[in-house]
């Protein structure tokens, strides 16, 4: 698993996929969602995006639909099944990094580059 610091300061906008998956599957930690409530509006101003909650900001810079964001889940209902068939605990964390490192990677680090 990549070093979280170096993960999120190399690519500032994987830490908003990370937890934005991890708010749809319904496991984000209540600490994440009110630092990120709370920052919404900075968040738009530095990705370019229209004013929202967090996570329209992160649909918006990444092109999120209602579709893709059905298909995470569907992606994680069968990760867990998988997990428990093999007698593992599902990893959301794992899960969720490599979801976006796989469908997010590049659109991530070059896409929308935040604002200076």
């Amino acid at each position: 698993m990549p070093d979280p610091d170096r993960r999120y300061a190399e690519n500032p906008m994987m830490r908003l996929l990370d937890a934005y998956v991890l708010d749809v599957i319904g496991v984000l930690d209540e600490r994440t969602q009110a630092g990120f409530t709370a920052l919404a509006d900075r968040f738009a101003a530095t990705f370019g995006t229209d004013r929202g909650t967090w996570q329209q900001v992160v649909e918006q810079a990444m092109d999120i639909s209602p579709a893709d964001t059905e298909a995470v889940r569907r992606h994680w209902d069968r990760h867990r099944a998988r997990a428990r068939a093999a007698g593992r605990a599902p990893d959301p964390v794992g899960f969720a990094q490599r979801l976006n490192d796989v469908t997010y990677g590049e659109q991530a680090r070059g896409a929308r580059e935040p604002r200076t």
